[in-house]
């Protein structure tokens, strides 16, 4: 049994949608503002109309959202959905024919709610309905600009209101906040307006909101939209879609993506001018752009690229033609295409020489240097390009922020140390790693966020360190794909790998590469990564005792980084299969271990790659038992800051003799 404030008690453990509650049915109760159940009594409740115990979780969930826990509303739907064959059995058997959305309100609760708005004095009617056009809940001040009643007549409004059980008083200070007391009636309120003046409610409302709190703009964009399209304003509609899109994509890409899209097809309705045009070219932008990092079609990529560079020249803004570059260069590069995206991140680079607006320079100037850290080289040039945008940026964090939706000038951070970690300057890459790992979680950044913290394992197996790197790679996976970010969690996945590897776990190695591998090809996003992980995968398949395997995905990432054009994966990918055929020691493999380590040691010095130097060196010296090759190994293992490798390394040498394997 449960009681009701201001009710009858009512016993509901042997309701059943076949038998009526005749008190429930009397006039007396349609006029009656029931208190709602609470959620244990909501589901009692529900277990007794279906003759179950909750085994309709969704329904459970559904309905009691719908009613706010009013026994009447409940009731009625659930016989609602008996009668239209939603649910079909008996008792104690019941089940969902059709999807929850597809369920339709029940006329005879739709009529008591609209009865009781009727019967509200004139105004109190009107504000209740301007209340519902805000929403479920709203803010007080936000309410009285939009009515622009006095305060005493909205106060007068708003006690009788919580009185008939319409609205309650969410809080107090510093806002004081209301809300409907049962979303149905939030809904039957708004449709009793007519079209034209709901219309004026929602573009008031609008404005209201941008009034009242305009430092969270952002953070409301999407309802900011939605009133906007509701009042008919297609311009304003898709200007807060864009920005919606923007906010959204630091939690769920995807949600980001349907809003640019959403602003697109609105703008097709719109006239066309400067304002529509780069609203429109920079939706294409962010689609193309965040399209690349959850995956995206050939064609698809293909259509917006040309629609929106149509565009931005139609508009003649240079700095848009050259993000549409960058957008386009980016989803080449994620789903592998790295010759075709440097084509075009080169252009973008050119527009950026040219151009006078800092903003641009710093957004456009990103592309070379992350393709070079991605895997192409050569380095120095991509170190060149983050200095310089660097130095444009003079410690400006939001520099070109709008442009890109992240900040250049920490990603620069990030980019700088994925070049350095290869260059030879470890210590240094470890600064810059964790200096954009920082200044990523105060603007909260998730995206350059997960890649900064995917780089710290990779900076330990390279320093030969034991840290324990796990933590940084589970985050990094973690923030990828809550925000639905495939390139990110494929970045992730691996750092994780790696963080196996340095660990000593090689069968959670191979397992967590193997997983990187299959969501890259899967979705087509962070393929660029394939000949890296294919690398950590033959020597966690060789520690695991597994040389055969090993081999094949050695060979593998030669093949991989030698079609993509990505020599600095490829010498990586050479020193790997090398290391595999160093170990196996097969017949007839010296030849091939030594025109690997030979083209390894020609790719370090081409791309600028020369923390593989010291690694190419001591694979060399215990080819041949060669204690010079090991000490030069040594000293350069010193020289780029890999203590841990050089520790080893020292340690060895002052032992026994070495002598060359058999």
């Amino acid at each position: 049994m449960e009681s009701f404030p201001g009710s009858k008690t009512l016993v509901i453990a042997n309701f059943r949608p076949e038998f009526s509650v005749g008190w429930m049915r009397h006039s007396y109760y349609r006029q009656l503002p029931l208190a709602p159940l609470s959620s244990k009594a909501v589901a009692e409740m529900l277990g007794g109309l279906l003759g179950v115990d909750l085994s309709l979780v969704a329904l459970l969930k559904f309905v009691q959202e719908r009613t706010g826990g009013n026994p009447f509303f409940l009731e009625e739907m659930v016989r609602a959905l008996v009668e239209d064959g939603t649910l079909t059995g008996g008792t104690g058997s019941y089940r969902l024919t059709r999807p929850l959305h597809e369920v339709q309100v029940p006329p005879s609760v739709q009529a008591v709610l609209a009865a009781r708005i009727d019967r509200l004095p004139i105004e109190h009617k009107a504000i209740l309905q301007t209340a519902a056009v805000i929403g479920r809940t709203f803010a007080e001040p936000v309410l009285a600009m939009v009515t622009g009643s006095a305060h005493e007549t909205l106060q007068d409004a708003l006690i009788a209101l919580r009185a008939a059980e319409l609205l309650q008083a969410e809080g107090n200070l510093p806002v004081v906040e209301f809300r409907f007391w049962h979303p149905l009636t939030q809904e039957v309120a708004y449709r009793s307006l007519l079209s034209d003046r709901r219309a004026r409610l929602h573009a008031a409302v609008a404005k209201a909101l941008l009034e009242h709190d305009p430092a969270r703009s952002g953070e409301r964009a999407a309802v900011l939209a939605w009133h906007w399209e509701r009042a008919g304003q297609k311009l304003e509609a898709a200007r807060w879609n864009v920005r919606a899109g923007s906010w959204a994509v630091r939690t769920d890409i995807t949600e980001a993506r349907r809003r640019w899209q959403v602003a697109i097809n609105l703008l097709m309705e719109v006239d066309e001018g400067a304002e529509s045009l780069e609203l429109n070219v920079r939706a294409h932008i962010r689609l193309l752009q965040f399209g690349a990092r959850t995956g995206i079609a050939t064609d698809e990529a293909d259509r917006l690229y040309t629609d929106g560079r149509a565009l931005a020249e139609q508009l003649g803004d240079p700095g848009l033609q050259g993000m549409i570059l960058m957008a386009s260069a980016a989803a080449r590069h994620w789903s592998g295409d790295i010759a075709g995206a440097w084509a075009v991140a080169w252009e973008a680079s050119q527009l950026a020489d040219i151009s006078d607006d800092p903003e641009v320079k710093v957004a456009l100037w990103l592309g070379i240097p992350i393709s070079v850290s991605c895997g192409r080289g050569p380095l120095p040039l991509g170190l060149d390009s983050i200095e310089r945008l660097l130095t444009v940026c003079n410690g400006n964090l939001e520099l070109g922020s709008a442009l890109m939706s992240y900040s250049p000038y920490v990603r620069a951070l990030q980019v700088r140390a994925a070049i350095l970690a290869r260059m030879g300057s470890l210590e240094q890459a470890r600064s810059d790693a964790k200096q954009a790992i920082a200044l990523s979680r105060r603007r909260g950044d998730p995206d350059t966020l997960s890649w900064a913290l995917a780089l710290l394992p990779h900076l330990t197996w390279l320093s030969g360190e034991l840290d324990d790197v796990e933590a940084p790679a589970m985050e990094a996976a973690r923030l990828a794909e809550e925000t639905g970010n495939m390139a990110g969690l494929v970045l992730g996945l691996e750092a994780l790998a790696v963080a196996h590897l340095v660990a000593g776990r090689p069968t959670e190695a191979i397992t967590i590469c193997e997983q990187a591998l299959a969501e890259a090809r899967e979705h087509r996003s962070g393929l660029f990564e394939e000949p890296p992980l294919l690398a950590h995968l033959a020597r966690a398949r060789l520690e695991a005792a597994d040389p055969n395997g090993a081999l094949v995905s050695a060979e593998e990432g030669v093949t991989v980084s030698r079609r993509q054009g990505l020599r600095v994966f490829e010498c990586f990918a050479l020193l790997s299969r090398a290391h595999v055929l160093s170990a196996t020691r097969r017949s007839g493999t010296a030849s091939d271990l030594m025109a690997d380590l030979d083209a390894a040691s020609a790719l370090a010095r081409e791309t600028g790659t020369l923390t593989y130097e010291p690694f190419i060196r001591e694979e060399r010296g215990r080819v041949h038992g060669d204690e010079t090759e090991l000490r030069e190994a040594l000293r350069l293992f010193t020289v780029i800051g890999a203590t841990g490798h050089a520790r080893r390394l020292e340690a060895e040498l002052s032992g026994s003799p070495l002598r060359a394997r058999e």
